[in-house]
């Protein structure tokens, strides 16, 4: 009987070598996975971005187009002049996604009746182009930083007109990003490549255009007035 139970034991056995490179298999697979996805959210932050401008108006006339952004910025709108080409369009604000700007393009139709959404987008960045920043602590921390400062800035808006916030919060956060990107700004100074060196130029602007930002609102003891020019600068940047 021992032998008999011995004998079909010994045949119902899984043979090891079978179990082990189904193992490995299983294991491989498990790797190759989450390369793909650390792989996929390695390359996320320089994928391509989308926006959606709301503008008053568009022109061939300066004098037209800059007559037009004290209308919309006197409205609550930024006022920003976008080119393309020979033609300016006059910005009331950007939006992430086409259903928010055509919601508000319903609200300002009656005072803007010649208003319409554009889309624009920032390209991805290559992969070449991709890795040099990765292993460039300055560029990758600033190009965090000025895609953060957008998604922020973009947040402020709403949170502003939505009375969440006062200007004294606003002035606190928008600080913070200023001193971060000063401090990044100083070392792109000294690196050489061309991609560190344009984004040394793109920090000098936005730091400007940060400034800007202070000044005027001081100045005009208006916060909204100026916070969606700077949002706008700033994604256009």
């Amino acid at each position: 009987m021992t032998k008999r139970l011995t004998h079909i034991y010994s045949k119902q056995k899984p043979n090891k070598n079978i179990v082990w490179i189904f193992v490995l298999i299983i294991a491989l697979l498990c790797i190759l996975v989450f390369s793909c996805i650390a792989s996929i959210v390695k390359i996320k932050p320089y994928s391509a971005k989308n926006f959606y401008i709301l503008y008053a108006d568009k022109f061939t006339s300066s004098t037209l187009a800059s007559n037009l952004c004290t209308k919309v910025s006197d409205a609550g709108g930024a006022g920003i002049i976008y080119n393309i080409g020979n033609t300016k369009f006059v910005v009331i604000n950007i939006y992430k996604t086409e259903s928010d700007a055509k919601q508000i393009k319903e609200n300002v139709i009656a005072g803007f009746s010649e208003s319409d959404i554009i889309k624009i987008t920032a390209p991805e960045l290559s992969k070449t182009i991709s890795k040099k920043i990765d292993s460039d602590l300055y560029a990758k921390q600033y190009y965090l930083s000025l895609n953060n400062l957008c998604n922020k800035l973009y947040n402020l808006c709403i949170s502003f007109d939505k009375g969440e916030l006062d200007s004294s919060k606003i002035y606190k956060e928008i600080m913070k990003d200023k001193q971060n990107i000063a401090t990044l700004s100083v070392g792109l100074k000294e690196k050489t490549l061309d991609y560190q060196q344009t984004m040394y130029s793109s920090s000098l602007l936005v730091l400007s255009q940060v400034s800007t930002f202070f000044d005027s609102s001081f100045a005009a003891n208006n916060v909204g007035k100026y916070i969606k020019k700077l949002y706008v600068n700033t994604v256009l940047e």
